[in-house]
Formats: C-alpha cells, structure tokens, sequence
C-alpha cells in the first residue's frame, strides 16, 4: 500500500465468529469464504481442484490451508501478521501528529488521499 496508510478506511469487511470455548475470531472475508469452502470440502461437496479455483489459490496451496485448519481449527486461517506493525509504516509519533495535523486544520479541505500526497508540506 502507497502513502501513509493510516487514514484510509479498512477495505476488507471484517467478521467476529464465536468458538464453542466461547472465544471470538475476528476475520476478514476472504478468510471467513474460504472457511466456508474448506468446510464444504470437508464435506465432500466439492472436490479439492474446484474448491482451489474457487478461492482463487493452487491446490498445493489448499493443502496447506487444510492442513493448518486441522492442526490449529478455525484460528489457523487468520492472517498470521494480524494486529502487528508494518515493517514500512512509519513511527507511531509521526503517524499520530499526522493524524492531528489532519483533524485540526486539513478534514474540511482535502481528502485522505491528498493529503496522503501533499505529506511532504511544511510539517
């Protein structure tokens, strides 16, 4: 992702899904449908190469996401890097006065993504 990433809005719906041990999984779509693909495979209802072409991933792929779903359950499909920083996003005090510089002066003029390409201003 270009720009400084913090003001756009989160593009992937997002899914919260209770355990039986009654914890939540938060997902995003994409790991909410291939859940649902993995469990039809489980199924029967579909074979490993449709399901494959389903999601849009090889097969070799899928057996890997199997795999992982049966060793970890449903957890194993979250993203592994969820939740933690970017290597390449900038620090946490140069986001945080960007945001501020943003509230304070900027929300009525621009949108996110010009000021996402103005940055290099007199801040």
């Amino acid at each position: 992702m270009s720009g400084i990433g913090i003001l756009r809005p989160l593009e992937e719906r997002v899914f919260e899904m209770k355990q039986n041990n009654h914890r939540t999984l938060t997902m995003s779509y994409n790991e909410r449908e291939r859940l649902k693909v993995l469990h039809r495979l489980d199924k029967d209802e579909l074979t490993c190469r449709d399901a494959a072409e389903s999601l849009g991933i090889t097969e070799r792929h899928l057996y890997r996401l199997r795999a992982r779903c049966r060793t970890e359950g449903d957890e194993g499909l979250i993203h592994r890097l969820r939740g933690c920083l970017s290597n390449r996003g900038y620090p946490r005090n140069i986001r945080t006065r960007i945001l501020e510089l943003y509230r304070e002066r900027y929300w009525r003029l621009w949108t996110d993504t010009l000021c996402r390409d103005d940055r290099q201003g007199p801040h």
